[in-house]
């Protein structure tokens, strides 16, 4: 079928670019499937850098999530990631709790209310602060062998008592399910 092709094709232009992708879809890394899902869904692109090497281009948002509950301060994070295969991944984190990946033409604030709507199911207002954006250019963690450049928008969010869930959220997706604690 045409995702068959996309796959194919763009597996030949990464090849053909010196990226080798054969443990790709082993471990925690992603497959190439989810590459091409991501250049479809407008999440990232693949172009030059200015050495002429393949290079996915995405744009970030993360927030840090806070919610004072009880007089104390707790802090939100993404326990793990349980793939349909069974695998499971537990991403470091810097103390943020939820990552999105931009949409072309989305602004930051957008795009980072979309992500704690869809990965949360938080209802309400929710306040933002813009803290400072971070360019950072290196291999891919998901996609071993292919250069990644990425822009992180980060924030911090507060939530209100109404939002907080003390047993945490999890977001359910076609291929994983994630797990969010306090």
């Amino acid at each position: 079928g045409e995702a068959r092709s996309n796959n194919d094709k763009l597996k030949s232009q990464l090849e053909a670019y010196g990226v080798d992708t054969t443990v790709w879809g082993t471990g925690g890394y992603k497959t190439i499937d989810h590459l091409v899902k991501e250049i479809e869904d407008q999440e990232v692109i693949l172009d030059f850098n200015e050495d002429g090497e393949l290079t996915r281009i995405s744009e970030v948002v993360a927030a840090m999530i806070l919610c004072i509950h009880d007089d104390k301060m707790y802090r939100l994070k993404e326990e793990k990631q349980v793939f349909i295969d069974g695998r499971e991944r537990v991403r470091p984190s810097a103390g943020q709790s939820v990552f999105e990946k931009m949409k072309l033409g989305e602004k930051p604030d957008e795009a980072i209310l979309r992500g704690i709507a869809e990965e949360l199911s938080i209802a309400g207002e929710i306040i933002l602060n813009y803290i400072e954006k971070v360019e950072n250019i290196a291999d891919s963690k998901s996609y071993p062998g292919l250069i990644t450049k990425s822009t992180t928008h980060f924030f911090e969010v507060e939530l209100t008592a109404e939002q907080f869930k003390s047993q945490g959220y999890i977001e359910e997706q076609a291929d994983k399910i994630t797990f969010f604690v306090w």
